[in-house]
Parts: C-alpha cells; structure tokens; sequence
C-alpha cells in the first residue's frame, strides 16, 4: 500500500523554509490560539463596554481612567503583534534557510552554522493550527514548521506518522 510506511526503513522526514518568510505568521497565529489571549482580549472589552455603559448613567473619573487604561493596554498588544513583531522578523539573521529533521530519534534544527537536536522526550507537546505545526521544548519556546512546507502529502503523512508516535498532536486553543 503506497500510503504505509514500512518499519524495516527508517523513516525521515526534511523540512526547509526560510525562517522569516513565515515566523511572523507563525507568532500570530500562535498568540491567536491561546487561552491567555482569548481571555485577555474578552474580559478587556466586557470592562471597557461596561466601563462606557456606566459613565454614561453616571460619569465617574475612576471609570473613565480605568476604561482608558484598559483600551490603552488593548491596543498595545494589537500594535505590539501586528506591527513591531513583524518587523523584527525582517531581521537578516531570520534569513537563513533552516531545516528541520524529523525521525524516530528526535529532532534535528540546522541553520548553517548553527545545529540542534532535541529528542523525543524533550518535546512537551505538539500542536497545530491551520497553517504550521508547533514542536513544544517548554510553556513557550517552540519550533514551528509550516504545512506549506512539505514536499507532498507523503511526506506529510511521515511527519504526522512519525509525530504520532510520540505525542498526540493538538489542535484548538493552546492552554
């Protein structure tokens, strides 16, 4: 059957991408998906539409001030993530192309100069979003690797193979 992989070779799968075609991308959608943000962004609206609700039956300075340190607040994260983060991206040591390795050992990050291996047991969690897997090592640090990026669907289906066996991958909000 074409789509098994046979256990008597060692399956291996290469991905390579420049980093800072998608790490900007990457940042975002990862931020999207977690709880802190969704909870953050909720209970910071709810304030400012309850705070604009009562100043207009009774203005009070302490609402107004809070409201508007909350909008404050709000509104850097959103100039923060969608403006200074992907600038930084632009960086020309981002642009170097990296590859990352995956097989039953581990994984392996090449970056020209630069080499990582992680084994299994170092990773905490895999999780995906639409567009880019997240290879957990701690709470935030992460390697990502975008879907995009697999040569085929055969390939793909290595990486969810080998993957698989080692951590269940996934998908919805990151907690």
């Amino acid at each position: 059957m074409a789509s098994t992989i046979e256990a008597t070779q060692e399956a291996q799968v290469m991905v390579s991408y420049r980093l800072n075609d998608f790490m900007a991308e990457a940042y975002i959608n990862a931020v999207h998906k977690t709880m802190n943000f969704r909870l953050t962004n909720a209970f910071g609206w709810m304030y400012i539409i309850v705070s604009i609700i009562v100043c207009i039956n009774q203005p009070s300075i302490f609402m107004i001030g809070t409201g508007a340190a909350v909008l404050s607040g709000l509104f850097f994260q959103y100039v923060r993530l969608y403006t200074i983060y992907p600038r930084k991206c632009k960086n020309q040591s981002f642009s170097r192309i990296y590859t990352i390795s995956i097989d039953d050992n581990g994984i392996h990050l090449n970056a020209e100069e630069s080499q990582f291996y992680l084994s299994w047991k170092h990773i905490e969690k895999v999780w995906r979003t639409g567009d880019f897997y997240y290879l957990f090592f701690d709470k935030t640090q992460y390697w990502f690797i975008p879907t995009e990026c697999f040569k085929d669907s055969h390939e793909h289906r290595m990486f969810l193979h080998i993957t698989q066996k080692y951590h269940k991958i996934q998908v919805g909000i990151n907690r």
